[in-house]
């Protein structure tokens, strides 16, 4: 019984369709035991770690991520934004019409995609398309069900913000 029960959840899961409103994406709900306004908290606590950080770089090596810190202002927002568009808009756009597993795939492969505008701020080829396998094939589809599975757009977010500091700064 158990197996079927997955199975089901399975099925209803790569067939369902989007039926809440697009924008109820956008806003904070309880997830697991973590509350709206613990995902405020630490959607801003990671916002100044990452603004610390960068500075502290900045101050060191005169970069700011990596980047020249006249192009590197907007990566503070980075995650924010392309979760909002990615995860947000496109994801939850295609899934209102196709089945959510569409949807994840087709998101994620954009997300891969839109890294190769690391090309303009001195990113290797090989840097960049290691970027685009990373982002599209692994991280993106990972995020994607964590927003389908949560339906809010805010633990992506996090989880983004984190891998952006676990890449930046510990790898």
């Amino acid at each position: 019984m158990q197996k079927k029960l997955q199975l089901g959840e399975l099925k209803l899961f790569l067939t369902s369709k989007f039926s809440d409103s697009i924008w109820s994406i956008f806003e904070f709900k309880k997830v697991w035991i973590i509350t709206p306004t613990l995902q405020v908290v630490t959607v801003i606590f990671l916002y100044i770690v990452s603004l610390y950080l960068g500075y502290q770089e900045f101050l060191t090596k005169g970069t700011f991520q990596g980047y020249n810190p006249n192009e590197a202002f907007n990566l503070i927002f980075v995650p924010i934004w392309e979760e909002f568009i990615f995860r947000g808009l496109i994801l939850v756009g295609i899934w209102k019409y196709q089945p959510v597993w569409i949807a994840v795939i087709v998101s994620a492969f954009l997300f891969g995609i839109r890294h190769y505008i690391n090309l303009f701020y001195g990113g290797s080829l090989a840097s960049v398309n290691e970027q685009v396998i990373y982002a599209g094939f692994i991280f993106a589809p990972i995020l994607g069900v964590l927003t389908v599975k949560t339906r809010s757009v805010w633990p992506a977010i996090i989880l983004h913000f984190l891998n952006n500091l676990l890449v930046l700064y510990f790898l």
